[in-house]
């Protein structure tokens, strides 16, 4: 849907509050959209809401053998000290899961793996 799209375009420029808006109007009209699920999950983990991310997006579960909503749920669990939960997600979403670059992938592992060296 266009607000689909827009909320993408809102993630990329760094606006995930807009993208928010435009993920949870997609999933408003009825739509069981697995990208508009993804987008609200990334969105909320950006903007600091990670633990809702991961309560209230259970939809997200269903599309859970997709790379780029592996990668979503792994950034909420980085984003929660959750490390052995986000690695599971990040090497998963790495190994045939899809569509997701590579390079996105190795950036959320290398992030994840400096906070882990500093968790107490």
């Amino acid at each position: 849907s266009a607000y689909n799209n827009r909320g993408a375009v809102y993630v990329a420029l760094g606006a995930p509050e807009r993208a928010l808006q435009d993920f949870d109007r997609v999933l408003r009209l009825g739509s069981n959209n697995a990208a508009a699920h993804n987008g609200r999950c990334y969105s909320l983990a950006v903007i600091g809401r990670a633990a809702e991310a991961l309560v209230n997006d259970t939809a997200l579960c269903s599309f859970i053998n997709d790379a780029n909503a592996l990668d979503s749920r792994g950034y909420a669990y980085l984003r929660l000290g959750r490390w052995a939960e986000a690695r599971r997600d990040y090497d998963a979403a790495g190994t045939g899961y899809g569509a997701l670059t590579a390079a996105c992938i190795s950036c959320h592992k290398h992030v994840m793996r400096s906070r882990i060296a500093r968790a107490p």
